[in-house]
């Protein structure tokens, strides 16, 4: 298939062709259609895709006929086969006997090939769905990559035959369609709606609250014991004075003095719990829901006896 460029009131720039008359009377119309052909033309080789916008354009803007056959041209080109079928069809049935016929012989036979192997596919999709992009390496090597976009929940396109990667895009995910066409075939498919892998935070967060208020009575409860068991720690110790002389007590003062050293390790212990639970139910209270915080992140907090000594512990990851 042979490149071939018309230009608006102008030369030929490739190919076969003649020149035509001016496209319609609006400037912006002319200013399109030569910015598509400028880009056809540029050195590091011919941009289809932004060419295809251009000329598209001017055919909104004059409607004319001549223009048909530069969008059938860059469709071919990016195998928008579809496309390029309808583009070149309205090329010959509006040009008609205006067009030369060397130029109407090698558009036929472009035609001809491509209604030969275009496959035909409908997709649907859920509501949502901003564009669908479809993406294929070509046969000389090149990517190519056609964007469409969506204004209802399916589309029809004429796609040239091969692999293709079909991916339709939502706001914040994506679906994608892999698939073989083979030519001159019919396909659908159906994009289900995507479904969002969401994490119940509010669930969590008020699971994690309850825990902390749970937890943080607990350590109220803690404290308050070690207060009762300090409290009784001075209380024996002070019954124990008359019946010691320093270190040295009767029988007596001695089980006095014991009491007060186990009321006193319990005292401890509690004490150490209880900070303990009040520390882990503010935390869970406060920062357990919180958007800042790290996913692993968390405190562990407890108390244990080291060599006769309670010892309060805290660990955490952020």
């Amino acid at each position: 298939m042979r490149a071939r460029c018309l230009i608006l009131g102008g030369i030929i720039l490739a190919s076969t062709g003649r020149a035509h008359a001016e496209v319609g009377p609006s400037e912006e119309a002319r200013r399109a259609f030569s910015a598509g052909v400028i880009l056809l033309k540029d050195p590091d080789g011919a941009k289809y895709e932004e060419a295809l916008s251009q000329f598209n354009r001017a055919y909104r803007l004059s409607g004319s006929w001549k223009v048909l056959g530069n969008i059938g041209l860059c469709g071919l080109k990016l195998e928008r086969d579809g496309e390029a079928i309808a583009a070149y069809e309205k090329y010959l049935a509006h040009g008609a006997k205006e067009i030369d016929i060397e130029e109407r012989a090698q558009v036929e036979r472009d035609l001809a090939a491509l209604k030969a192997q275009v496959v035909q596919i409908h997709v649907e999709f859920p509501i949502g769905a901003s564009r669908l992009t479809d993406e294929r390496t070509s046969a000389h090597g090149a990517r190519l990559v056609n964007e469409y976009p969506l204004t209802s929940t399916s589309i029809d396109l004429g796609l040239h035959p091969g692999q293709h990667v079909i991916t339709l895009r939502f706001a914040s995910d994506v679906a994608k369609w892999e698939v073989k066409l083979d030519p001159a075939t019919t396909v659908a498919h159906r994009f289900e709606p995507v479904q969002a892998a969401t994490r119940p935070a509010t669930s969590e967060s008020h699971g994690a609250r309850t825990a902390g208020f749970v937890t943080g009575g607990v350590g109220v409860v803690g404290l308050a014991v070690g207060t009762y068991f300090g409290l009784k720690t001075f209380s024996k110790k002070s019954e124990s004075d008359p019946y010691c002389t320093g270190t040295l007590c009767d029988p007596e003062g001695l089980r006095l003095r014991n009491e007060a050293k186990t009321a006193s390790a319990i005292s401890n212990v509690a004490f150490a719990a209880g900070l303990a639970g009040v520390a882990v139910g503010t935390y869970l209270v406060f920062f357990s829901g919180s958007a800042g915080t790290k996913a692993g992140s968390g405190l562990a907090i407890g108390s244990s006896l080291v060599a006769g000594r309670p010892t309060l512990e805290l660990q955490g990851a952020w």
